[in-house]
């Protein structure tokens, strides 16, 4: 009933895209994924960059739930394209930061920290603190990672400055988990020496 006119299209599709996400917080993935592709199919008509970006980032992730990698890069890399074209700068370094944890977790650590440094300066740039704070210390995770045992520590020390200026707690847990990364590469490379 809704999908006579443009602006009830919008509604529902946007509808179709909250209960994707809800469901994917549920883990009921494929239910969000079949949301996420009603929502596509109504933005067809609408053109709206901005929201495609946001559903394939969100397609992304429940990719990356699934352990499927290469579709979830593939979304992310749409998603980038569209906040790209659409000059949605904050959503980009969102989305940039995600793609560099999702590289990280594949064993790409230099496409990781290129990723991760992009989603810093953006991030720094439109004033995104607490993300900025969270994707510097996935910087640091990646320059672990790569034995840049420097680079590291200065990722996690801004980290660690950003944490105390916006006071996020998953900020700290990010930090002492890339902090438990850091130390396991240094035992790694101890030990095969």
């Amino acid at each position: 009933r809704f999908a006579g006119r443009a602006g009830d299209r919008l509604t529902l599709a946007a509808l179709e895209k909250d209960v994707g996400s809800l469901r994917l917080q549920q883990g009921r993935l494929d239910e969000a994924r079949e949301h996420y592709a009603r929502a596509l199919a109504l933005d067809q008509h609408l053109a709206n960059p901005t929201f495609v970006g946001s559903v394939q980032g969100n397609l992304a992730i429940l990719e990356q739930e699934r352990g499927v990698f290469a579709a979830a890069q593939a979304h992310f890399e749409r998603s980038l394209e569209k906040f790209r074209s659409a000059g949605a700068r904050l959503f980009e370094g969102h989305v940039l930061g995600y793609l560099a944890g999702l590289r990280l977790e594949q064993g790409d650590a230099p496409g990781a920290s290129t990723d991760y440094a992009g989603a810093v300066a953006i991030l720094r740039e439109v004033g995104d603190r607490r993300l900025e704070g969270l994707f510097l210390a996935g910087l640091g995770a990646a320059e672990a990672a790569r034995d840049r045992l420097e680079a590291w520590r200065d990722a996690h020390e801004g980290a660690g400055t950003l944490r105390g200026e916006v006071g996020d707690p998953g900020l700290l847990l990010a930090l002492e988990l890339h902090r438990a990364a850091f130390d396991l590469a240094r035992a790694r490379a101890a030990a095969q020496r």
